[in-house]
């Protein structure tokens, strides 16, 4: 599938260093990002203008290339299987210094909610929740896809369920076990979030996943699916479980917002906002969370428009399962796994935290 024996040999070694993201620009060196940081691979030279159109060519369709190769600059996105190196999401766009493409690596083995570092809650709350909306959310690149799919694998092996994935593009590829998954791609299967969604709600589902929202149309249909009695899993770009609940009610118009509360109060089961830390060693990233349980208390703060009283309910919340994130992020530091500096750059509340260490 690759020509190239140079980029064949660069992504062995990224991938076997364990990469995360691979990047290829024209008339750059080629690049990966390792444990969320980006190095340059210069003993492999400067990719060339030939060596980026040629692997364009090599790993995308008809119907893709057509889309690229377009007046309408458009850039695309897809999934692809490298053979010996591995699945991957790409990007391929276009930019002052020519065509370049950015490889998300998708690992081979979907992981369990446990060996990612989920707190047992999670899973409690997807074993006993079969309908209603749960949230993961994170910025780029923190593993919101991979904790959805250890979420699904769950599902997947204790439930019969019918799960419909809709997703831009399919990343990790399902095995059904007990439950039978259908995994759509907009684009391809689909023209949108919004259409596909709309069609999901007429096949029966048990567990709907959406991989991102990202305006209006597909909010809207996310809660109207979340009322109608399956489970609706979906992410957001967001850092904290409070800030989650704006966001999601700002995608509404003003006057709509109002029952956009009552109705987001009275479906949201959980929010998982996550983020992936440096380890002290330097040899990895870990899991830190933040957990939001749909509880009696929290749905009324988010009725009444309360958001200011959410972190307190989730601090006293332990016993329903919930916590902040820095909480985990002082657990991870006490348990000499982080490094305080990275626990008070990554935490919310820069003031209390800090006020923690001086008392270390």
């Amino acid at each position: 599938m690759i020509e190239s024996i140079k980029i064949i040999e660069f992504f062995n070694y990224a991938t076997e260093l364990k990469a995360s993201d691979i990047h290829l620009y024209t008339g750059s060196f080629p690049m990966y990002r390792l444990h969320g940081k980006l190095y340059r691979a210069e003993e492999y030279g400067i990719t060339t203008k030939d060596e980026v159109r040629q692997l364009i060519f090599n790993i995308t369709d008809d119907f893709l290339k057509a889309r690229f190769f377009s007046e309408n600059l458009d850039d695309i996105d897809f999934s692809v299987d490298i053979p010996g190196a591995g699945r991957f999401r790409v990007n391929v766009f276009r930019c002052s210094a020519g065509d370049a493409l950015v490889f998300r690596v998708i690992p081979s083995r979907i992981p369990t909610m446990e060996e990612l570092g989920l707190p047992p809650s999670v899973e409690e709350m997807i074993r006993t929740r079969h309908s209603g909306l749960v949230l993961v959310t994170g910025k780029a690149g923190h593993g919101k896809t991979t904790t959805i799919s250890a979420m699904l694998e769950y599902i997947n092996k204790e439930f019969p369920y019918n799960i419909i994935m809709i997703e831009d593009p399919i990343e990790f590829v399902f095995e059904p076990k007990r439950s039978h998954i259908s995994q759509r791609q907009v684009g391809e299967h689909a023209n949108s979030f919004e259409q596909a969604i709309k069609s999901s709600l007429r096949e029966d589902p048990d567990v709907i996943v959406i991989g991102e929202i990202r305006d209006f149309a597909t909010a809207s249909m996310t809660i109207q699916a979340a009322e109608t009695g399956p489970l609706v899993i979906s992410t957001l770009h967001t850092r904290s479980a409070v800030e989650t609940i704006g966001r999601f009610v700002n995608f509404f118009p003003e006057d709509h917002r109002l029952n956009i509360r009552f109705l987001l109060a009275d479906c949201m089961q959980g929010i998982i906002s996550q983020t992936l830390v440096p380890k002290i060693d330097r040899t990895g990233r870990v899991l830190a969370t933040e957990i939001m349980m749909g509880t009696t208390a929290i749905s009324t703060l988010i009725r009444e428009d309360k958001s200011q009283l959410m972190y307190s309910t989730i601090e006293t919340g332990a016993k329903d399962g919930m916590q902040t994130l820095d909480f985990n992020l002082k657990n991870l530091m006490e348990a000499n796994i982080i490094d305080p500096k990275d626990a008070f750059r990554y935490c919310n509340d820069k003031k209390r935290f800090l006020y923690y260490l001086d008392k270390m």
